[in-house]
């Protein structure tokens, strides 16, 4: 749940704990907000699982694997996609306001009497 509602695109799996014991985990389909976090965690797979489903650090050390890699596979389904769109978007807004800092860093060092690094 994110802001005390249930998304409807979130999905319940059931899993299996190394205990035996069973449980339904709700895995979110998250916000674009929060879609960063799931490229920062492409290859903390315990962590995206923890992250995605909102759970405790070190939760998934308990789970089956079976269960471990139905929630990431779920994870995925739900958010890797879009993420990495997410992510496209913001490399293509960096390209573009990349050469607008560099110049206003030269104008500013300009301005300020510095020497220009550029031309060094």
């Amino acid at each position: 749940m994110i802001g005390g509602m249930k998304n409807p695109a979130d999905i319940e799996v059931p899993v299996m704990f190394n205990d035996g014991t069973t449980d339904l985990v709700i895995v979110r389909f998250l916000p674009q907000r929060m879609l960063r976090g799931v490229i920062d965690l492409c290859d903390k797979e315990s962590q995206l699982i923890e992250y995605v489903c909102d759970k405790p650090e070190n939760w998934t050390d308990n789970l089956s694997d079976g269960s471990f890699v139905a929630l990431l596979e779920k994870s995925r389904e739900l958010n890797q996609r879009r993420a990495l769109e997410h992510g496209r978007r913001v490399l293509e807004n960096l390209q573009v306001i990349a050469p607008a800092a560099q110049l206003a860093k030269r104008l500013l060092n300009v301005a300020v009497g510095s020497p220009d690094p550029s031309k060094n």
